[in-house]
């Protein structure tokens, strides 16, 4: 089924057959040389700008389309983005903006 992951806290309400686990990767491809070493280093940035190290990942195990809501655990305004609208699929955002997305995203 469709996957999707989201920041802890981020689900506001979920249809049944909609499961969801936490995991540590967030989905993207690892390239074939980097090394335990490169995985550390990017867990200690996410820790560094009070990112959590773990993912909730929400599966569609069902065979039909569901639907679940997600909001920020503060106040503020969603913006969805489309990465390909930008330069070299890149943006920068601060601290905290990441709310949801299709794995590897991130």
């Amino acid at each position: 089924g469709q996957a999707m992951i989201g920041e802890a806290g981020c689900m506001l309400f979920l249809d049944p057959g909609i499961t969801f686990e936490s995991r540590l990767g967030n989905g993207s491809v690892v390239p074939q040389n980097d090394t335990w070493w490169g995985a550390f280093k990017t867990g200690m940035g996410r820790l560094a700008t009070n990112e959590s190290l773990f993912f909730t990942w929400f599966i569609n195990s069902s065979s039909v389309p569901r639907s679940m809501g997600v909001a920020a655990p503060t106040m503020g305004t969603v913006i969805p983005l489309k990465l390909h609208d930008y330069p070299e699929s890149t943006i920068v955002a601060q601290s905290g903006a990441f709310l949801c997305s299709s794995p590897g995203v991130v």
